[in-house]
């Protein structure tokens, strides 16, 4: 059986009543839930998760971007970047699978954004801020290796691969990418 989507405003209507949530956080969180009310009450729940996630992808990607563009070493900030992901690895294995998912999602929108289809973006305003920013860093041409690099670490991690191996790894592929776009 298949079930439509839902709209936006219905579920931002129901977290209102049902969770007594604001209704631009509701906004955000029925945009993200992509027409699934079982995601956006899931979301819901994980709402300051998702702010942590969005500010360490903000953080890696401001490093590799500095680095990509031969910026000195303390605008590229690697050390400070690394203890702040890696601290992501203490809340455990499935918090590692988390932010990279979120980063093959960010990615996802960003190339969106490229293509100027806004309307496929599922982002909150934040997040939208966000891929402004590292817009043009993502092209078509380098679309390709940095969504299969970074499901390749996500494949890493599920099959218990060191997560600060893995991040290093992903840090400086992600960063060889953006030199040669």
């Amino acid at each position: 059986v298949k079930i439509p989507p839902i709209s936006d405003t219905i579920i931002k209507e129901q977290l209102m009543v049902d969770k007594n949530i604001p209704e631009d956080i509701a906004t955000d969180i029925a945009t993200i839930a992509e027409g699934n009310y079982v995601k956006a009450l899931s979301l819901s729940e994980e709402n300051n998760e998702i702010h942590h996630l969005l500010t360490a992808y903000n953080i890696f990607l401001r490093s590799i971007t500095s680095y990509a563009q031969n910026l000195d070493l303390k605008q590229v900030n690697y050390l400070q970047t690394q203890d702040y992901i890696l601290n992501i690895k203490k809340d455990g294995k499935e918090a590692c699978k988390q932010f990279l998912r979120y980063m093959l999602r960010m990615f996802r929108n960003e190339l969106l954004l490229n293509l100027q289809v806004k309307e496929l973006v599922k982002a909150t305003k934040e997040e939208y801020d966000c891929l402004d920013t590292y817009r043009s860093f993502f092209t078509l041409k380098n679309a390709q290796p940095l969504l299969q690099d970074c499901s390749q670490a996500l494949y890493h991690i599920e099959r218990n691969c060191n997560f600060s191996i893995v991040i290093t790894d992903l840090y400086f592929k992600i960063a060889q990418h953006f030199i040669k776009r």
